[in-house]
């Protein structure tokens, strides 16, 4: 089977990172697969193909300057139409990989084309959630829902359309198995895009709390790292530019790094502080594959990853639940706790368990002719 692989952006964050997965899942299955994404923020690596100017359906864009964006969704989403039967050409299914990509999903239905539209997005406005009930399943033969969180959140978990497919990720080499049960360099480490839907402001709230009363906290002075990267155009918060005015916590802000999961090796306890139903974070299944202890919001996908995981699910945007999360968890942390979220990881979140649930889609194993 030919298949066309729309994603929307190339970036270290979640939906980006599970398209090259999926990418690489297809082609190990046989298919014959070209991949294409619209936004390049990372150098466009072996999976994709050049980039294309698609039309992609970005919220935050359309908030931030209506009457522009609009004219130049408009523009390139009717410059794609023109130009997408030779782009399409003898594919046999198109894959649009997040909501941004549904313009896409739309003109491989008006040519007739097998459609699968994989969503990793919730929204908060019951307009749009509305909306979504109705077009998505229009706009494609089968929706692959990241999480049981996120087809609730459209309304559309009872259509026979839709499929939950849990996120899985490659388990750990040899060498860092060989570090999980080594002296760990950080108590507590957030990692993520540094916005405050993502939590980073209560977490940061967390930390003053810690820097006032860690004595009644922590027996001893705690590590703190920060992982990640504002939206693009956007400054880091001042609190985190000015990490020196901790004196009874040592808090290192790392910034954007090349493998983010691979810090979790030198953690101990994984925050997840989501202010938003958090569709499902990727970075708690790394936490788990590391062996950390969890805290995240009680809200969203990190339910469902957690379910059988050693951690706290806190009341979002809770500053003192997050804090007896923390301290608790902290003082859980042990080797126990690194084999109990290693297996509870192992029994559901390997990339080979991601595989085997993506290409069990029937879509991907049909007569395409049919």
């Amino acid at each position: 089977m030919k298949v066309l692989v729309f994603d929307s952006v190339s970036d270290r964050y979640g939906s980006s990172r599970i398209c090259r997965l999926i990418i690489d899942s297809l082609r190990v299955c046989g298919h014959d697969v070209h991949a294409y994404c619209g936004i390049e923020r990372l150098p466009l690596e072996q999976q994709y193909s050049s980039p294309l100017r698609l039309p992609l359906l970005v919220m935050a864009s359309l908030r931030s300057r209506p009457v522009g964006y609009f004219l130049q969704f408009c523009s390139q989403f009717l410059s794609f139409g023109l130009n997408c039967k030779s782009i399409f050409g003898k594919s046999d299914l198109i894959y649009c990989n997040t909501l941004a990509t549904l313009p896409i999903a739309f003109w491989s239905r008006v040519f007739g084309l097998k459609t699968v539209i994989h969503l990793h997005e919730t929204s908060a406005s019951p307009i749009v959630r509305m909306l979504g009930r109705f077009i998505l399943p229009l706009s494609a033969h089968c929706v692959v829902c990241v999480s049981d969180a996120v087809a609730r959140c459209w309304l559309i978990d009872r259509n026979p359309k839709i499929k939950v497919i849990r996120n899985g990720i490659p388990d750990l080499t040899e060498s860092e198995v060989d570090k999980l049960y080594l002296r760990r360099s950080y108590d507590l480490t957030f990692i993520g895009r540094i916005t405050e839907q993502k939590g980073i402001g209560v977490f940061l709230a967390a930390l003053q709390y810690f820097e006032n009363n860690y004595s009644e906290c922590f027996s001893s002075r705690i590590t703190v790292a920060i992982a990640g990267g504002p939206l693009p155009g956007v400054s880091i918060p001042l609190e985190l530019q000015s990490t020196s005015r901790f004196s009874n916590l040592e808090v290192v802000y790392l910034g954007e790094v090349d493998d983010p999961g691979s810090l979790f090796l030198s953690t101990k306890v994984a925050c997840v502080p989501s202010l938003f139903q958090d569709p499902f974070p990727t970075v708690v299944l790394e936490a788990m594959r590391a062996g950390c202890c969890v805290v995240a919001s009680d809200i969203g996908g990190s339910q469902e990853a957690l379910r059988n995981a050693r951690g706290d699910l806190v009341k979002a945007g809770d500053l003192n639940a997050l804090v007896d999360g923390i301290v608790r968890q902290h003082a859980e942390w042990s080797s126990q706790a690194i084999e109990h979220n290693r297996l509870a990881f192992e029994a559901e979140f390997t990339l080979e368990h991601f595989r085997a649930r993506l290409l069990g889609l029937a879509i991907l194993n049909q007569d395409v002719h049919e």
